[in-house]
């Protein structure tokens, strides 16, 4: 039962790094599109969460702040996935039950595995 339990850690950390990737990804393509249109949406921040329309026509300093959160908010949902990912591939390179393990004995002697 313990390779069940093993299995799964191993594809709910994927799925999390993978989706905190795609989510950076897209989150940076929506910046990237919203700063080529001029156009981005903005809540006002009350709990009804109504969007606004913001230009960079009628309101630059808003606009510009907007669009920085957004590109700064995609850079790190894609930087916390790269590192999410680093961390499994460390913790399968040392879990003697993974097929990347590095402390086989064949691998220290110097043959291969």
């Amino acid at each position: 039962m313990h390779w069940i339990s093993y299995y799964m850690s191993l594809l709910h950390s994927r799925l999390v790094y993978g989706l905190m990737i795609a989510y950076g990804i897209l989150s940076l393509f929506l910046a990237a599109r919203a700063e080529h249109t001029g156009v981005t949406y903005t809540s006002n921040g009350s709990r009804n969460r109504r969007s606004y329309m913001v230009t960079r026509a009628l309101n630059p300093d808003l606009f510009r702040r907007e669009v920085g959160t957004k590109w700064l908010m995609g850079g790190l949902w894609f930087a916390a996935g790269i590192f999410v990912r680093g961390i499994h591939q460390r913790a399968n390179r040392s879990d003697p039950f993974s097929e990347d393990f590095a402390g086989s004995i064949a691998q220290r002697i110097g043959g291969s595995a």
